[in-house]
């Protein structure tokens, strides 16, 4: 596994993790049919900072149905009004967040459609961004 697959991380992951775990509930929600998602978090020791890791396998449900949002929302005791979701895909990520009453945040990436909502570039502008949604709340 670990020669087939080689990821790397942005290299704040760690410290971000550490302080979203601090302040937040974190899950992880991947539409994957395998474990790799879980596996490779927790190769690299991540695993530790989620409350939950969830891959669209284990509930027969995938992104952008609602369903595997409010799925999660329960298993974490969370509110949609609460709860922002971070991810790259618009289609799958940001309209399934947003149909399920959740706030989306795009990790921009090529080849989507346009987003009209939050964005940031990369994830390690993530705690700015988090922030400035707490300031104007």
């Amino acid at each position: 596994f670990k020669t087939h697959y080689k990821t790397s991380f942005y290299p704040c992951i760690e410290e971000l993790l550490k302080g979203l775990d601090a302040k937040y509930k974190v899950a992880m929600v991947s539409n994957t049919m395998s474990d790799q998602p879980r596996m490779l978090l927790e190769e690299a020791n991540l695993d530790q900072y989620f409350d939950l890791l969830i891959c669209s396998r284990d509930l027969a449900v995938r992104k952008p149905n609602p369903e595997i949002f409010r799925i999660v929302l329960d298993r974490i005791d969370a509110k949609p009004s609460e709860t922002v979701h971070v991810g790259d895909s618009v289609e799958a990520d940001m309209y399934g967040a947003r149909n399920a009453g959740i706030t989306g945040i795009w990790i921009k990436t090529p080849n989507q459609p346009p987003w009209n909502g939050y964005a940031i570039g990369n994830i390690c502008e993530l705690p700015a961004m988090l922030k400035a949604l707490e300031k104007s709340s």
